[in-house]
C-alpha cells in the first residue's frame, strides 16, 4: 500500500512539475491536511458517543445477551470456535460493525485476533477462524451506516439515511462472497477449540 501512495505523489508531483502547476498541487496538498483535520474533529463526536455506547453496552450485561443470540450463527461462521471470550469479542465486534461502527469495531477486533492467536498456540499459519475474523470485518456488513450517515448530514443532506437500501445489499453481496471465498480457500484442517 505504501508503494500505491509512493507512486501517487510521485506522479502528481511529476505531472504538475511537466503542466507548471506547482501552485495548484501545494494549494490542494494543504487544503488536503486541513480538511484532513477538520473530518477528524467532525467524526471524534461520532465515535466517542458510540464507543461509549458499546462501553455501556458491555458492563450493563447487552454484550452477554448479544453474545447469546450470535454464538449459534458465529459458531457456524467460524467452525469449531467454543472458547466464551473469543466468541464474546467476535459477537461485539460484530454487532459494531452492523451498527456501522467501524471505529469502535477496531479494539474489539484486535482484541478478538489476539485471543484466537493465543488459541493457535502463535503459530505462524493463521487459524481459519483468524482469516474469518479479518474477512468478515473487511466485509464489515452494516445495518446501519451511522459514520456515513452522520458525514452526509455534515454536510447538509436532507436525507443522510437514504444510502441505506444501497448499503445494506452492497454489504451483503460483499459478505456472502468474502465467506464462500474464506471456506473454499482456506484449509479448516486447525480448527480452535
Amino acid at each position: 500500500m505504501q508503494w500505491l501512495f509512493i507512486v501517487l505523489i510521485a506522479s502528481s508531483f511529476v505531472f504538475a512539475c511537466i503542466n507548471g502547476r506547482m501552485d495548484n498541487l501545494c494549494n490542494a496538498a494543504l487544503q488536503s491536511c486541513s480538511d484532513g483535520v477538520t473530518l477528524c474533529f467532525t467524526l471524534l463526536g461520532s465515535m466517542g458517543f458510540w464507543s461509549g455506547i458499546m462501553k455501556i453496552a458491555e458492563d450493563s450485561g447487552l454484550s452477554q445477551l448479544l453474545t447469546k443470540l450470535l454464538a449459534k450463527p458465529v459458531c457456524l461462521l467460524f467452525g469449531k470456535l467454543k472458547d466464551r471470550e473469543a466468541l464474546k469479542l467476535i459477537c461485539m465486534n460484530i454487532t459494531a460493525n452492523l451498527l456501522g461502527l467501524g471505529n469502535a469495531a477496531t479494539p474489539l477486533g484486535i482484541a478478538a485476533i489476539k485471543r484466537l492467536d493465543t488459541l493457535n498456540n502463535y503459530a505462524a499459519t493463521p487459524s481459519f477462524s483468524m482469516v474469518m475474523l479479518v474477512a468478515v470485518n473487511t466485509a464489515s456488513l452494516q445495518l446501519i451506516p451511522t459514520t456515513v450517515a452522520f458525514l452526509r448530514s455534515q454536510y447538509e443532506s436532507c436525507s443522510p439515511f437514504s444510502i441505506l437500501p444501497a448499503s445494506l445489499l452492497t454489504s451483503l453481496c460483499v459478505l456472502t462472497i468474502v465467506v464462500l471465498t474464506v471456506w473454499i480457500l482456506v484449509p479448516r484442517k486447525k480448527q480452535l477449540q
